[in-house]
Order: structure tokens, then C-alpha cells, then sequence
């Protein structure tokens, strides 16, 4: 061999020893060396041009892997970019696309352009590692779970969570087997960012509390991965509204970061800004305007008073100082913030943003959307945000065609961004259907209604069961609003006379009326634990159409509606009637009265003794147009209330000649006339649940003994102290006994049982609360109470102190549905005890069974609930309907209710329901044997007063 061959072999096998030497470091995490061998093997390989491609592409690899892993060590990014260079270079010349090394190098390079902030290149390249690794390695290694980990990351940062979620729950079990605590911390920690991201908190927190145990195992609590984790925990208590707790930890981390990095750094500065917000956010504005200054005096020290770190803590301080009410100081802060971002350029972040913006400040609205559309795609929920803003800003100029322009602009980034909020396209095809409206542009104002009609329906129809009861109330909100909205823009269309767009949303009203009946009786989430949620969706989708097609031609439909009426100043309520007949090819829209009127009206029945007139004048506001123009003589009548008319009994509202309403047509009352297109199958009467003659004074002994025939359950209420009535329906401070009432209810069984219906009587002491509640879910048909009911309102309740340990659940948020239902109910055996303030025998109701208590029994198998009582059908009226006892049997699955809206004499009472039940066991259908029973009475007895009252609701 030559001396020139010799030489070029020796050059060869260096090269080659001092790549193989920089593998073995690789394999064993020395990077520093690993650099060293590679970086003689590259000076080597710089001389001989020809060497061997793969080798060449390999040592590459090699350097720019070392390079990435020492800056990662050292937690800085100096060599990136070089390390980036080396490993394009390897892949360049590495021949074999389908071996390990391929993609162990894309799997970096993919990492590094992560770093890089391409996102795009780094999914392309992570994938083709993944399907290597996986190829070769298989799907339960390390190497393929950590790119799956690191294509979690790119994901992310497009805003791609969902698809983040699950390479993340793909990759934790491997991690998890193979015990890496660090990766499983990380998987944990970007998990519990993607769901927070998602709206999904709970979820969020879930996953953080994992990643801080894994973390605090390894490294302890003074740790930066530890705090930073620590302070997304307590922001995601902030987003649930667990300030309580949000706080706490925020003042943890504070206390952590403060021994970690030191008062004077930025992430100390973070840890107490979102301590500030806590306490802003509570309205602890003092102590938040404390932290904020602090915070501000900690930035002008480390960055001096022209950065922009100082300018975001003022920009804070700013706005907790106009909170309050220090306007002065905030309008100095806050010229001072703005000053400061527009000399550096800046793009404020949200938080900064909504501190200094408000609707007037179009410059800064324009500044903020320039800057964004000059950024990545990452910002194009704000760039859409920002457009809104600047719509929202000509709005309230009056400048409709540019509300308009930035409005479409916005809204058509949104429809491309699937994690926006269903409620804010609610929100702002709200505000452009209103733009279109007064612009004039009633096609697209029309396509706009449309697309909200149907948008509803769809969040009704898909994401009703997954919805919490925030979001199914801020849902409703919204349905309401737009509903009641389109009457007021009907009647504006109809002054412009243009009926052709007016009849193209009448169907919507209509559609929008049954839909709301609908939503109320299931806002809460209590009222689907038991019921088959897909009928219930099923009942969203009834259309007018299908309501057509239940009806005779002898038949009408009139949903009542109110609504926030436009033609005054100030906030009015008025009402209209929504009609439809078989023969009309759209709803005819009839005003009706305002509610101040109404109330008027209701407050003269209640106290007048000119009964008849009363009722005739409630008749002329609400029955007399429709009466005279729509109505025909025994046309059936099927009518649903709303708000204040339930207080009101419409079926026996006198006309001219003294008759009633349902002297002249078949008037039925129904929760929602979209109880038309529901199909159900009738009931055949099996078995009676009868109260009446109950003793409600009883002994501990008694009240002992009576209860323990029950099995005893968690059922008892939240307050067993907790009780409610209308003034007038006692005699002093305790309830006084129905002396008629044993003898009714005594009187219904022996007609029922001629029938061979069961019936079991509740008397004395057996009448007692567990008795009623061990009826649930055990199919009784007929449930007769004959006793006393009451309702109170909250202004009178407030007075009592009785209704204190109630009145105390206003800490717990709960809002006015809950606690209307909490007020009202029904006195069963030993209930005066509690009612007294009286100490109750523990494990035993209180007898006292409130409205609360029944919404959550299943009585779907009742056909027929009696309330035999004064103010049965009384409640806290609210636009959305009557909250009391009609809407908690309801709840409960009740078909067809039987109540009073007023006092009832006791001895007419018996009389009313024993003509009843003897023409409903005679063969006669419920509405007749109601109707009949009460013509029954008015037949000896005149005066409304002893029959007007009564209604029944199906």
C-alpha cells in the first residue's frame, strides 16, 4: 500500500471513531463532549469533500443536537439558530428517508422550529419522526412519545387544543410506564393549559394539580416550573369564580416567587398582578389598587419609567383607581400607559388592552387591530375581537354602514375559529341584525335572523346535556332576548308596511315562543337528572308547521309573550299574543297591554269587591280584539301565559254579557302550545295518593314514629327550618286545620275505588313530609292535596325571621329561580312545628315541603295533581314564567295540574272538587269535568270569588 492511501485510511478512521465517539456521548446525555468529538470530526470532514454522505449528514445531526441540548441545560437560546443550520444540512444529505437517524433529526429539527416559533414546518417534520419511530420503535416507546409530546406543543401554539388533548392522552400512559416523572409533569402541565383554553376549567385544574405533584416530587416547591404551574392553577380558580380559593393560591405563589427569584424580577411582578385581580375581581378594589402599586414601583425600579413592562402595570392601576372613583389619577395613569406603548411600538397583550380601551377610544381600538394584523395567525380571535370593538364604536356613533362593514369582518374570522363561544355569535349577529334593521338592508337582516334562529336551535338541540347551569341560564338569557327583540321588530316592520319581511319572521316569533316555554321548565340541571335528556332535546325541535298539523279547523293557538317594548323611553314591559290557526299561512302578531296595566288589573281582583267588573276590564285589555276579530264562537282555545298573566285567570274573564270566556269557547290552558305536537300516550288511572285532614301540630314521639315508616335517605332539605307563606293564608303564626278536608278527600276515595283505582288516604299524622316524598317514582296517577299552600314574595319574606336561614342561601349564589322555589310550597303533617321556629327531631322532615324539594321528585307517572289550597298557583312571576308550585310539579313530570290563583272558601272548595272527580270518573275528559265542575258552582254561588280562581293547567 502507498504512503498516500495509508494516509487517506487513517484520515478515514479518525473521522469515523470521533463520530461514533459523539454517538456514544449522545446515548449517554453528554452533550459537551458529544459536541467536542463532533466538531473534530466536522474539521476533519471540512478536508475531505468526498467523504461519505451519510456520515457527513450524521455528524451534522450530531452538532446541531448537542448545540440544542446545551441550551436547553442552560435554559438559554444563544446557538439555536446554529444548531437549526446543522441539522437542515443533515437531512439535506441523509439518504435514507425511512431509517432511525431520519427521524431522530427530523424529530429536532421539528423541536428547534417550534422554538423558532414556525410551527407549520415543525408539524411537518415531528410527523415524519412519529412515523418512523413508531414503525421501528413501536407506539409504547419513549423516542415516539416524545414526539408526540413536542407535536402536542406545535399544535398548541396554532390553538389547535383539542388536537393538543389527545397526543398528550396518547403519550402520558407511555411516560407513566416508562416512570418519567418530567415528561408526565409536562404532559400534565399542557393538558391542563389545552383545557383551559377550551373553556374546560375544571378539566384544567384537574391536570395542573397532577403536574404539581409529579413536579414537587422531583424538585420541591421552590422550583420556577413549580410557581409558574402553580399561578396558571390559581388563574384557572379564577375563571370557575373560586376567588376564595384563587387567592389563597396566588398568595402562595407570591411568598414563591419572592424566596426563588427575588422582589426585583417580572415573574414576581406576574405572581402579584394576578393576586391584584383576584381581589379586583371580588371588588376588593383598595387592596387591589395596593398591589398594583407595588407591582408598578417594582417595574419603574427594574426598568425605568419609559418601559413597557412599567406601562402595563399602570395601565392596571389605572383601571382599579376608576373603578374606584378616583378619576383624576386613573386619567393620568392611564394617558401615561398609552403614551409609553405607542413610543415602543407595542402590542398589547388582552389583559393591558381591556384595561386602557373603552367604546370612544377609536384610535386605540385602530392601533391595537394594526399591530395584530402585522402579528402571526396566533392573534386572529383578537384580530376578529378588535373588529367587533371598532363596530361597536361606530354603533354608538350612529355610523351603521361601518358598524356593519367591521361587524361582517369580524364575524367571518370568527366562523373560521371553532373555539369561539356559541353565546358570543349570539351576541354579535344580535348587534348586526340590528344594524341591517335600521340600515334598511332587511334581506340581510332577514338571513341574519335566520342564522340566530337556527343557531339556537342547534346549541339547544346539540349541546344542551353538556351544558353547566351557567351556561344553560346565559343561553336562555340570550333566547330571550332575541325573541322578545323580534316582536318589537315586527311591529317596526309593520309601520314601515313592509309586510313581506314581517311575514317571514312571524314563523320565527312563534317558533322562539315555543322553544323559550320549553327551555324554562328544564333550566336547571336538578330537573334532567332523571328524565330521558333526549325527549327532552326532542321538544326544542317542534316547528310551526308541526303545530299546524295538530290542529282542527275549529281550533286557535295564542302564546302570550312579553317584552321589552321600544316605543317608550323608559324600561316598559308589554305584551302581545303570538296566534296561529290551520288555515293561516303565518301568526298574526296582537299588542295587548302593558304591564303596569296588568298589574293594576291584578291588584284590583285581589282586593276589589266588585269582583265582575274587575275581571271584564282585564277582559278589554287582553281578550277583546282577539275576541272580536280572530275568535269564533266554540272554537277550542289553546293559550299559554307569560310573565304577569299567569296571575291572572284568563278562562274566566267576564265579556259583556256576563258570560265567561269559557262560557263561550273551550279555553285550555297549557304550559306551551307546543304541548300540541307532543305525542302522549294516555294514562289509565291505577292508583290515588289523597291528603287531606292533617294534623299540623304533633309531638316529637308522633313526628318520630311517622317518620320511621320511611327508609330514611338523604332528602332533607338544605334548611329544615326553612318555610313560607302569603300573610293572609293563617290565622295568627301557625296553621290552622281544614275542617272540610278529611271529608273531601274521604269522599274522592269511595269514587274512586267504585272505579277500582286504589286510592290510600294521607290523614292525621300519616299526611306527613317523607309520606310525599316516598311518592316518587311510584306511579301514582291522581295526587290530591287538601291543604294549605303558600307562596312568599321576597320583599315580604326579607321582613320575617323565619326566613333567615333561607334568605342566607343568597351567599351561596343562588339566583332568583332558586330562591323563589325555596319560598314556596306546601304544609303537610306536624309542618307548625318548624314553622313555629321550633326545634324539629333530628333525621325527620320538618313538614314543610317546599317547592325546591319537589322539582327533584320523578312524578312523570302523575297524570293529574290537584292543589286543593289557597295560592296554589301563585309565584315569583319573571319574564321567563310563574316560579312556585305549578312550575315544580311541572319540573317533577306532572301532565296536568288543578290549582287556585286566589283565596278559596274551604266548604266551596270541597264542593268544587267533589263535583270534579264525580264528573271525571263519569267518563268526562279532564277539561270538561273541570270546566263543568266549576260552572257547577257558579250556578249556586255567583259571586267569582268562590270560583274564578280556579284553573288548570295542562
Amino acid at each position: 500500500m502507498s504512503q498516500n492511501n495509508q494516509q487517506s485510511y487513517s484520515k478515514e478512521d479518525s473521522i469515523t471513531f470521533y463520530v461514533r465517539s459523539a454517538e456514544q456521548m449522545f446515548a449517554q446525555n453528554e452533550y459537551q463532549q458529544m459536541l467536542q468529538f463532533a466538531s473534530l470530526a466536522q474539521a476533519m470532514i471540512d478536508k475531505e469533500p468526498e467523504f461519505d454522505l451519510n456520515i457527513i449528514a450524521f455528524n451534522h445531526a450530531l452538532i446541531g443536537i448537542a448545540l440544542y441540548e446545551l441550551d436547553m441545560k442552560q435554559d438559554v437560546y444563544d446557538h439555536v439558530e446554529e444548531a437549526h443550520s446543522h441539522l437542515k444540512e443533515a437531512i439535506t444529505q441523509y439518504k435514507d428517508t425511512t431509517d432511525l437517524v431520519y427521524g431522530t433529526i427530523s424529530h429536532y429539527i421539528g423541536t428547534i422550529e417550534t422554538n423558532l416559533k414556525d410551527y407549520k414546518s415543525a408539524i411537518r417534520h415531528i410527523e415524519k419522526a412519529i412515523t418512523i419511530r413508531k414503525k421501528i420503535l413501536g407506539a409504547t416507546s419513549m423516542q415516539y412519545a416524545v414526539s408526540l409530546h413536542n407535536l402536542a406543543a406545535c399544535h398548541f401554539h396554532l390553538k389547535q387544543y383539542e388536537k393538543t388533548i389527545d397526543l398528550e392522552k396518547e403519550a402520558l400512559p407511555i411516560f407513566v410506564e416508562n416512570k418519567n416523572q418530567l415528561y408526565i409533569a409536562t404532559a400534565h402541565k399542557w393538558l391542563g393549559k389545552s383545557y383551559a383554553c377550551l373553556g374546560k376549567n375544571h378539566l384544567a385544574i384537574q391536570s395542573t394539580k397532577q403536574a404539581l405533584i409529579t413536579c414537587k416530587e422531583m424538585f420541591g416547591e421552590k422550583n420556577p416550573d413549580y410557581i409558574y404551574m402553580l399561578n396558571d392553577l390559581g388563574l384557572y380558580y379564577n375563571f370557575i369564580e373560586e376567588f376564595a380559593e384563587s387567592i389563597k393560591i396566588s398568595e402562595n405563589v407570591c411568598t414563591l416567587a419572592k424566596d426563588v427569584f427575588g422582589e426585583n424580577c417580572q415573574d414576581y411582578i406576574t405572581a402579584l398582578s394576578n393576586l391584584a385581580y383576584n381581589h379586583g375581581w371580588l371588588g376588593h378594589l383598595d387592596i387591589a389598587i395596593k398591589y398594583f402599586k407595588e407591582c408598578s414601583n417594582i417595574a419603574e425600579r427594574i426598568y425605568g419609567d419609559n418601559h413597557v413592562e412599567y406601562a402595563k402595570s399602570i395601565a392596571h392601576l389605572s383601571f382599579y383607581l376608576a373603578e374606584n372613583r378616583q378619576q383624576k389619577a386613573s386619567a393620568l395613569l392611564r394617558q401615561k400607559a398609552i403614551t409609553i406603548f405607542k413610543r415602543n411600538n407595542t402590542v398589547l397583550d388582552n389583559k393591558v388592552y381591556f384595561s386602557l380601551v373603552s367604546k370612544g377610544n377609536k384610535k386605540l381600538i385602530e392601533s391595537r387591530l394594526n399591530a395584530l394584523r402585522r402579528d402571526s395567525v396566533a392573534n386572529q380571535y383578537q384580530i376578529a375581537s378588535t373588529l367587533m370593538q371598532l363596530a361597536e364604536y361606530y354603533t354608538d356613533k350612529d355610523d351603521c354602514q361601518n358598524a356593519i362593514y367591521y361587524h361582517e369582518e369580524s364575524l367571518a374570522i370568527f366562523d373560521n375559529l371553532p373555539e369561539r363561544r356559541s353565546i358570543e355569535n349570539l351576541k354579535q349577529l344580535d348587534l348586526l341584525r340590528s344594524e341591517y334593521l335600521f340600515c334598511n338592508k332587511y334581506s340581510l337582516y332577514i338571513q341574519t335572523v335566520k342564522r340566530e334562529h337556527e343557531l339556537l336551535k342547534t346549541i339547544l338541540k346539540k349541546q344542551l346535556t353538556s351544558l353547566n347551569n351557567d351556561d344553560r341560564l346565559e343561553y336562555s338569557k340570550a333566547a330571550y332576548s332575541f325573541y322578545q327583540e323580534l316582536i318589537n321588530d315586527g311591529f317596526y316592520l309593520k309601520e314601515l308596511h313592509e309586510t313581506e319581511y314581517l311575514k317571514s319572521i312571524k314563523s320565527i316569533i312563534y317558533e322562539g315562543c315555543l322553544l323559550l316555554k320549553g327551555l324554562v321548565l328544564n333550566i336547571e340541571q336538578s330537573s334532567l337528572l332523571y328524565k330521558n335528556s333526549s325527549s327532552i332535546i326532542s321538544n326544542y325541535q317542534i316547528s310551526l308547521q308541526e303545530i299546524k298539523e295538530n290542529l282542527s279547523a275549529n281550533d286557535v293557538s295564542i302564546e302570550f309573550i312579553s317584552y321589552s317594548d321600544d316605543r317608550y323611553e323608559n324600561d316598559v314591559i308589554s305584551y302581545a299574543a303570538i296566534i296561529t290557526k290551520k288555515d293561516l299561512e303565518n301568526p298574526l302578531i296582537v299588542q295587548i297591554a302593558t304591564e303596569e296595566l296588568l298589574k293594576i288589573g291584578i291588584h284590583k281582583i285581589q282586593q276589589s269587591d266588585s269582583l265582575s267588573l274587575d275581571l271584564h276590564r282585564l277582559y278589554n285589555h287582553i281578550w277583546r280584539f282577539i275576541a272580536e276579530n280572530i275568535l269564533s264562537t266554540n272554537n277550542n282555545v289553546y293559550f299559554s301565559a307569560s310573565g304577569v298573566l299567569h296571575q291572572i285567570p284568563l278562562e274566566s274573564l267576564i265579556i259583556d254579557d256576563g258570560k265567561t270566556m269559557s262560557d263561550i269557547y273551550h279555553m285550555h290552558r297549557l304550559s306551551s302550545t307546543r304541548e300540541l305536537a307532543l305525542k302522549k300516550t294516555p294514562i289509565k288511572y291505577k292508583k290515588a295518593a289523597l291528603y287531606g285532614g292533617l294534623n299540623y301540630d304533633m309531638a316529637d314521639s308522633d313526628m318520630r314514629n311517622e317518620s320511621s315508616k320511611y327508609q330514611q335517605g338523604n332528602n332533607t332539605g338544605l334548611f329544615s327550618t326553612s318555610r313560607g307563606l302569603l300573610e293572609d293564608s293563617i290565622r295568627g303564626h301557625k296553621w290552622i286545620q281544614l275542617g272540610n278536608t278529611l271529608q273531601e278527600v274521604e269522599y274522592i276515595k269511595d269514587l274512586l275505588e267504585k272505579k277500582h283505582i286504589a286510592a290510600n288516604i294521607f290523614k292525621g299524622n300519616s299526611g306527613n313530609e317523607e309520606s310525599f316524598k316516598a311518592l316518587s317514582g311510584q306511579e301514582y296517577n291522581i295526587i290530591h292535596l287538601a291543604t294549605h299552600g303558600f307562596f312568599y314574595p321576597d320583599e315580604d319574606a326579607k321582613k320575617k325571621d323565619y326566613f333567615k336561614p333561607i334568605l342566607m342561601q343568597d351567599e351561596l349564589n343562588l339566583n332568583q329561580v332558586d330562591m323563589s322555589l325555596w319560598r314556596s310550597g306546601l304544609v303537610l303533617s306536624g309542618g307548625n312545628r318548624a314553622w313555629k321556629g321550633n326545634r324539629i327531631p333530628e333525621e325527620v322532615e320538618d313538614g314543610i315541603l317546599k317547592s325546591q324539594e319537589i322539582k327533584d321528585m320523578d312524578l312523570r307517572g302523575a297524570d293529574l295533581v290537584v292543589l286543593s289550597a289557597c295560592h296554589t298557583g301563585q309565584g315569583e312571576v319573571t319574564s321567563e314564567g310563574v316560579f312556585g308550585l305549578q312550575r315544580a310539579f311541572k319540573m317533577a313530570g306532572v301532565q296536568t295540574i288543578v290549582m287556585s290563583l286566589t283565596e278559596v272558601d274551604d266548604q266551596t272548595t270541597m264542593a268544587m272538587m267533589n263535583k270534579f272527580y264525580a264528573n271525571l270518573l263519569s267518563g268526562q275528559s279532564k277539561h270538561d269535568a273541570f270546566y263543568n265542575a266549576q260552572r257547577y258552582i257558579r250556578s249556586i254561588k255567583t259571586d267569582p270569588i268562590y270560583w274564578a280562581g280556579w284553573i288548570m293547567l295542562d
